[in-house]
Formats: C-alpha cells, sequence, structure tokens
C-alpha cells in the first residue's frame, strides 16, 4: 500500500505564536493492505498523529484534550522547555480534561516528536497510536537549498503484532526484559509500504519510534546514502554511510539521491538488524517520474562547537542494572517524589553511562540536549558528532555524554527509552536549578 504521509496542522496564530488544538482519542487506520482496519489511540484519533510545523524563536501553544478513557501527558521529544510543559510522568490530563502546552522553540531546526508520557503506561500508550512529528524550522536552513517541500519525507519506523482480525496485539507483562518485539514492519501507520520518488533527491526524517527494537536500516541495492542530521539538527557535514543504526527514540535525516536511477527501477530500505523476531523490508521506493533536480547537500551544513571535558564541573556516574528482576539506574526504581541528581542551570556536566546488562539502552535526558564523548572509550561515529538527545550506550559498555541545562529550572526525568523498561521504572529524576 502506499506510504501514507501525516497531515500537517495548521495553527491559528498571532503576531508571536501558533496555536494548536489536539484530542487525543479512539480511532481506526489502515494498516494492512487488507482486512480490517486497525482501532488505535491517536492525536485526533490518527496514526501517526498530525505533525506539527513551527519555526525557531516563534512560540507555539499546544492545547491537548483527552478524550479517552486513561490519564496522558505528552512530552515534546528533545525540547528545552518549562517544567511545566515537558509531560512528566505524573503531570496527568485526566479524561474529559486539557492542558495547554508552551514550546518556545528556542533551539535548533530539527526532526523531533511528541509522544505519550505517563507513568507505567507509555509503552502501551505510544505502542497505540500516540506519537507524531514536531519538525522545527530555521530560514538559515532553508536557504541551504536542501530537499524540500514533496522531497521532505518523514518516516516513522515501528514494529508491531496483529491479531488474526488486524488489531494490534500487545502483552507489556511478558516484554520487561527485552522490552516489546514484533514480527511486522510498520512505516508511517502502513505495513511495509511503498513510495513512488521522482529522479530527485529526497530528505527522509528517519524516527525510530518503536517500543523497544533497534533498527539498522540499509539500502537493499547496497546504495550509499548520506545523513544529515540527527536528534538536534544538522550535523555540521555530510557523512556518507551504506548502513545506519538508529535505536530507539534517535532520529536521522538521511539524503537518498534517486537523481541518477532509471524511471521504473525501485530501491528498498530495508532493516538488517537481528532483534528477534527479526523484520527485514520497510518501506520500497520506487522510481516512476523523471524530474530536474536543483536541490544542493553543501559540503558545510551547520556550526557546531563541541564542549570538552575539562569545561564539565564534575562526572555524575550512572548505572544500568538490573536486579530482581527490575530495570534500575544506580539501583534505583522511579520514584516522583525523589530527586536523584542536582544540577545547576548554565553549568557544564559529564554524565558517565555505565551499562552493567547484556541489554543495549537507549539513555534520553530531558531539557537539553548532549554530545557524545565516547562510547566504550572511543570517539563516537560521525553521524553522532552533532547534537542528540538519545545515546544507545552497548550491552557491558559505557558512553560518556556532555551537557549545559539552560532556561528552565524545574524538575525533569532521564530514563532507559525501551518504553517497558521505562514503564518498569528505569528512570530517575534531575533536579536543576538556577
Amino acid at each position: 500500500m502506499p506510504l501514507p504521509i501525516p497531515v500537517t496542522l495548521t495553527p491559528t496564530t498571532t503576531a508571536t505564536t501558533d496555536s494548536y488544538s489536539i484530542t487525543v482519542k479512539p480511532g481506526t487506520t489502515q494498516m494492512k493492505a487488507t482486512g480490517a482496519a486497525t482501532p488505535i489511540v491517536g492525536f485526533n484519533g490518527t496514526f501517526p498523529g498530525p505533525t506539527i510545523v513551527a519555526t525557531k524563536g516563534r512560540t507555539v501553544q499546544v492545547t491537548q484534550t483527552n478524550g479517552w478513557t486513561e490519564n496522558i501527558t505528552i512530552h515534546n521529544h528533545g525540547h528545552k522547555v518549562a517544567a511545566s510543559s515537558d509531560g512528566h510522568p505524573t503531570d496527568y490530563i485526566v479524561p474529559g480534561a486539557s492542558k495547554t502546552y508552551t514550546y518556545t522553540n528556542d533551539q535548533r531546526a530539527g526532526t523531533y516528536w511528541y509522544h505519550d508520557h505517563t507513568m507505567d503506561l507509555t509503552g502501551a500508550h505510544v505502542y497505540n497510536g500516540l506519537a507524531a512529528f514536531y519538525i522545527i524550522h530555521d530560514p538559515a536552513e532553508d536557504s541551504l537549498g536542501l530537499p524540500s517541500g514533496s522531497y521532505d519525507v518523514p518516516l516513522l519506523l515501528q514494529d508491531k503484532q496483529f491479531n488474526a482480525d488486524n488489531t494490534l496485539a500487545y502483552d507489556s507483562n511478558n516484554n520487561i526484559r527485552h522490552g516489546f518485539l514484533g514480527d511486522t514492519a510498520v512505516v508511517n501507520g502502513a505495513v511495509t509500504p511503498y513510495l513512488n520518488v521522482s529522479t530527485h533527491k529526497y530528505r527522509f526524517r528517519v524516527l525510530n519510534g518503536s517500543n523497544a527494537r533497534n533498527f539498522t536500516i540499509q539500502l537493499a541495492s547496497g546504495a550509499s546514502f548520506r545523513v544529515i542530521g540527527s536528534d538536534g539538527g544538522l550535523l555540521a557535514a555530510p557523512v556518507t554511510l551504506t548502513s545506519l543504526n538508529v535505536a530507539p527514540a534517535e532520529r536521522y535525516d538521511l539524503i537518498i539521491d534517486f537523481s541518477g536511477a532509471a524511471v521504473g527501477s525501485s530501491d528498498v530500505l530495508t532493516n538488517t538488524d537481528r532483534d528477534n523476531p527479526s523484520i527485514g523490508d520497510l518501506v520500497q521506493f520506487r522510481v516512476t517520474t523523471a524530474t530536474a533536480d536543483t536541490s544542493t547537500v553543501p559540503a558545510t551544513l551547520s556550526t557546531i562547537t563541541r564542549y570538552t571535558s575539562s569545561q564539565a564541573v564534575s562526572t555524575v556516574p550512572l548505572t544500568f542494572s538490573q536486579g530482581n528482576q527490575d530495570w534500575t539506574i544506580n539501583g534505583l526504581l522511579y520514584d516522583p517524589a525523589r530527586l536523584d541528581v542536582f544540577s545547576t542551570l548554565n553549568t557544564i556536566y559529564i554524565w558517565e553511562l555505565n551499562n552493567q546488562s547484556g541489554e543495549m539502552h537507549p539513555f534520553h535526558k530531558h531539557l537539553t540536549e548532549f554530545q557524545v564523548l565516547d562510547i566504550n572509550g572511543s570517539p563516537p561515529p560521525p553521524e553522532q558528532m552533532g547534537w542528540k538527545d538519545t545515546v544507545a550506550v552497548p550491552s557491558w559498555g559505557s558512553a560518556h555524554v556532555i551537557f549545559k541545562d539552560e532556561t528552565f529550572p524545574g524538575t525533569f526525568v532521564f530514563h532507559c527509552h525501551k518504553l517497558e523498561h521505562e514503564d518498569h521504572r528505569m528512570m530517575l529524576q534531575e533536579s536543576v536549578t538556577q
């Protein structure tokens, strides 16, 4: 079936602010090409939810109404926001109520996403449809001449398991150890769809929105592609690869160039990761039309000033492990009444992430983007040399990240982004003061 493209919402605008109203409610979507539509719970009853396109420096307000039967709370992943708008796990919107979130968009242009973050229920809620793109544009980036318009395509990668009647199967209690792994690839809410493309460069905004699955993506033809952005926006320069690892919650912006392809040819974005049950093909690209291509991919994309270890005032050790069947950080389970790490605004810190387990853990920190200093003692690969908010900490390995919290004091969480690990309290709290 054709690749669905999420609708982009149109805001109500004032001189300074774009406002949106969204209702979380049940709906259906045709995930499989045949058979019944699949029930979901989505933003405006759709899956994926509608895309919000913001402009750097221009405020967005989103009023989320809970038209469902369960508590929700919405996290704008990767955003620097006040604690009251961060989607804290216990900052519930109860059924029938509404909450307005304010996003100042005082950060780099990039591919972000908003999703449910309810304590103990994030896995089930995201799995059932509460995930959507939030994209920030910047006139400076727009002037680079990168592929845009219909050549700028979001790709939400997930895995699902279906019952015989096309309803979604999910049992969190059986997925505590590894996190939920489905047996079917779903991209933008459709099972292994196809996209008709022209002989043109395309920008694909790849988001791993799965509960726990790691994707290792490549083109079936073996052709290379260029990575131009990661979680926190454009890299300093394009990185040419033939294979890319994308951990849960990570985003990468790719340029795939079909300008030299013959009309009638095709290629497939596929997954080669060994997670079991394995899934392969993700989306097929069918070259159907010839067109002139005036887009460019500059050798220099942005300026990224790297922090150095000597700038940090301290190093905070965080150890990921398992005990009594619970995943923990520093031996602790999440307690919303307890503060675990203390930081001061505009101060540079290193967090030392030690993984004392046989599971990879995608670590996500709220409030600020960070830079990866090293993974297992070695410099990160070039595609991870930009700004990040999620890093895959290898099993029995380590990573060091460096950051500076800015603008907003308050209480913010950090956690493993395997959603079943998060739901079983592999999450702690950072207290940020001025």
